[in-house]
């Protein structure tokens, strides 16, 4: 019998990470990747649910906070993660950018998924503030109230969420909100 957790991690597999987006720019995947002469080890904190991550973002206050939602095994989510990375490149004076691994589903040690997780913001230059959620992935969506990821959160200065990104109310490329909202945001 196939457990329930397995059976809604595959359903979000289907919802929210179907095909890999095909409107990224080759240009902008390889902008971000690194070469061997400036590759930064990336740092990972850790969260245990929701109520933790809401209250790191709090810190961020003052800035525009761009919090994305991933896992390496989300093509989408693979393919728009340079974006979040060119965003810091561009904007870290002013705006805050967060990555939040969803990778552990608690099948494997959370060793495992640290580790993959680090590889590949190691190899995407992801330099901003990493965290990997330690509960499993399911109930973690379930908690933030969403199907799977890619999801990408935009709070404004004041702290407050202005704006949330994802499968189900953004048709293609999830990025183009998000850099039309910063932008906008980057004005006021």
């Amino acid at each position: 019998m196939i457990k329930p957790s397995v059976c809604l991690t595959i359903a979000c597999l289907c919802l929210g990470c179907g095909s890999a987006n095909e409107s990224i720019s080759e240009d902008l995947t390889h902008t971000s990747e690194p070469t061997r002469d400036n590759l930064a080890a990336a740092t990972i904190e850790e969260v245990s649910g929701v109520e933790q991550l809401r209250e790191f973002i709090r810190t961020k206050q003052g800035k525009i906070v761009v919090v994305d939602y991933w896992a390496t095994w989300c093509p989408p989510c693979v393919a728009e993660f340079p974006q979040l990375v060119r965003i810091h490149q561009m904007h870290s004076e002013k705006v805050s950018c967060v990555g939040v691994s969803c990778d552990y589903e608690g099948l494997d040690e959370l060793s495992v998924a640290r580790s993959r997780v680090r590889e590949f913001l190691t190899r995407q230059n992801a330099t901003f503030d990493n965290l990997l959620v330690t509960m499993e992935a399911d109930v973690f969506f379930r908690d933030l109230g969403i199907p799977s990821v890619p999801m990408v959160e935009v709070y404004g200065a004041d702290g407050a969420l202005v704006q949330r990104f994802d499968a189900s109310t953004t048709k293609g490329d999830l990025y183009q909100g998000v850099n039309q909202l910063v932008d906008a945001l980057l004005v006021q």
